[in-house]
């Protein structure tokens, strides 16, 4: 039967379809196919081969290795120019087992035995964690590893042919000096590279030279303390100059062009010597703490600044984090009877007494609702100013107060700095308090308790700062422990600051006479023989969550040498005094002398005799 042309053309049609339906099928089944092979491939390739990226990958997910990076960290150095703080290489060193899962286990016995040495590891502890396949990312140091400078390079140069190996250079802070001028230095937080506390932390800013971990530091709200080297001087600014070489103290440094350095005023030698003597005498008094500042009167620059309890920078593991804070910028005292030199001073400049001027003591002096009594409990007849220190009389000192009345009293001493900071570069500085006429805290007895130096709270740095004033001819200068900034190659000097005058040249030098006759009234403790010293001790009681401790004193000496010609002051502060030597004159004061001592020696300042002599002659001092 011969097909209709009808049936033949249907058929004719449906064949071209059915052969298109085959070749899209067969499209589809070989995509999938070939994903499947590179799925496969890849998953190969992860499992099987070794490789860098889980490292990497492992690096960036774990917080472990979290420390961001940072430029190197600027040094600081001491006015000498002897190395203070500096930056260091550290290794950050990591593994990930997971990627030697499929490499015999005699490969990786080898690979331990290998980075034992470098890595400082026993070889079998390190191959346990080479064999622990299921972990992608372990670190075998931290920021308290220090390795070898050698054995990291090597680690680093080993790394680029072990993709399972990770080594990352990073920096860590070193004091060379170990605890020296520990609470002057500050320290690094080295988790988040930010400094805290002291020169690290004022300067942070400065001494990070842009690092982008800076922004995230609590200095970073601060001004930036480059502007107190050029502000108001545009002339040392123009004048200042990219230098190859800088000469300070006896060394020759070259400054670096890629970061800045600081260059403090701390004098190294005179911090050691009075760090020891400090520690000395708080363990022969069986004290709890101490301060001691040296300072130059004339121009504010630090040149010690020691406190016990300390720390060791280098070892902040076993560090009591409370004692990084520094005591001298920012904890509070009352100063006793050292404060009676600015009572007189006040006195004296109110022009409504001379040294000469006398109160009758009777022992005791009522005023505002309490009796104010003398160290001794005895009334010493008609005195004049100069006796009233010597003999540390409150009652003079609360007289004087009562004379001069709450408001004169008041603006004296908020002029000299007290109950404001006194712009030290330290960073954590306290302002004190001074409590006034209607702040819900002033008692009428504040007037006279104050003229001795009880009921108004201080910090050390600004008893120095205001008491310094009597010594350079009445300047209020402004502290400072940074110097110079040798920045980036620029050389800033930083000049020294006149935050006002506060007494008159006359007045402050009939105080400091008054002081030098005063103190041998006094304490002969406090005197070295062949020196005038101007001085005072002082007494004051110890607080305890607001308490006044019965058996616990701060013993305290303020003074500074030549009287005539001040080369440095010092105020010394024993706290926690037990016993019967808790008077600042039988604690403070021999500590006063021996430091003075070994200042007058080791800053070649002559004996007064022949200083005076070459004065008079016009020869150069000896």
């Amino acid at each position: 039967m011969v097909p209709s042309a009808r049936n033949t053309k249907r058929n004719s049609t449906k064949q071209p379809l059915i052969e298109q339906r085959s070749q899209r099928i067969n499209l589809v089944i070989s995509v999938i196919t070939i994903v499947v092979c590179l799925l496969a491939l890849r998953l190969a390739y992860w499992q099987v081969l070794p490789h860098a990226e889980p490292a990497e990958t492992a690096l960036n997910e774990s917080e472990t290795a979290a420390q961001p990076d940072r430029t190197p960290r600027g040094s600081i150095v001491e006015r000498n120019g002897a190395l203070m703080a500096v930056d260091n290489t550290w290794y950050f060193v990591w593994v990930s087992p997971n990627s030697l899962a499929r490499i015999k286990e005699t490969k990786r016995e080898e690979y331990a035995k290998e980075l034992s040495p470098l890595l400082h590891i026993p070889q079998d502890q390190l191959l346990t964690i080479l064999n622990q396949s299921d972990k992608p990312y372990v670190a075998l140091t931290d920021i308290f590893t220090k390795l070898p400078l050698d054995d990291g390079e090597k680690l680093l140069d080993l790394s680029h042919g072990y993709p399972w190996l990770g080594v990352k250079p990073r920096y860590y802070r070193v004091y060379p000096n170990g605890m020296l001028a520990s609470h002057v230095l500050g320290i690094v937080d080295q988790e988040k590279s930010c400094g805290r506390y002291g020169v690290e932390e004022y300067y942070d800013q400065l001494l990070q030279n842009g690092s982008p971990t800076a922004e995230n530091c609590p200095s970073s709200q601060g001004p930036n303390p480059i502007n107190e080297f050029l502000t108001g001087d545009t002339t040392r600014a123009e004048n200042s100059s990219v230098t190859e070489v800088v000469q300070v103290g006896m060394r020759t440094l070259t400054p670096s062009q890629n970061q800045a350095d600081l260059v403090l005023t701390i004098d190294r030698g005179i911090q050691y010597l009075v760090e020891k003597d400090l520690e000395s005498a708080l363990r022969q008094l069986h004290a709890q703490s101490g301060t001691v500042i040296v300072m130059e009167p004339k121009t504010g620059k630090i040149l010690a600044m020691a406190n016990r309890p300390t720390f060791d920078p280098n070892n902040l593991r076993q560090a009591d984090m409370l004692k990084l804070v520094n005591p001298a910028v920012s904890e509070y005292y009352d100063p006793g009877s050292t404060f009676k030199i600015l009572t007189v001073a006040n006195a004296l400049k109110s022009g409504l007494f001379n040294p000469q001027s006398i109160f009758h003591d009777t022992g005791a002096l009522r005023y505002g609702g309490i009796t104010v009594h003398n160290w001794d409990n005895a009334g010493h007849g008609d005195v004049n100013l100069t006796q009233i220190l010597g003999l540390s009389l409150n009652t003079g000192a609360a007289y004087l107060n009562t004379k001069l009345g709450p408001r004169r009293v008041i603006s004296y001493t908020l002029q000299l700095g007290f109950g404001t900071p006194t712009g030290i570069d330290l960073a954590g500085e306290r302002g004190g308090k001074v409590k006034v006429p209607g702040d819900g805290e002033w008692h009428e007895w504040d007037l006279v308790t104050n003229a001795y130096g009880q009921g108004i709270s201080v910090t050390p740095i600004q008893l120095a700062t205001a008491i310094s004033a009597i010594a350079n001819g009445g300047l209020l200068m402004q502290p400072q422990i940074v110097d110079t900034v040798l920045d980036h190659g620029v050389v800033r000097h930083r000049e020294s600051k006149v935050i006002r005058r506060v007494y008159s040249e006359e007045i402050a030098h009939k105080l400091s006479n008054m002081l030098t006759e005063s103190v041998a009234m006094e304490t002969e403790k406090a005197l070295v023989p062949g020196w005038a010293i101007a001085g005072k001790t002082g007494t004051s009681n110890v607080y305890y969550n607001g308490v006044i401790s019965e058996d616990r004193f701060i013993g305290s000496f303020i003074g500074w040498a030549p009287a005539d010609d001040p080369q440095f002051l010092a105020l010394i502060i024993i706290q926690g005094v037990q016993g019967n030597d808790y008077w600042g004159s039988q604690s403070a004061a021999p500590l006063f002398q021996k430091v003075a001592w070994q200042l007058f020696h080791y800053m070649h300042i002559p004996p007064d005799q022949m200083r005076q002599a070459a004065r008079v002659t016009g020869l150069p001092k000896p």
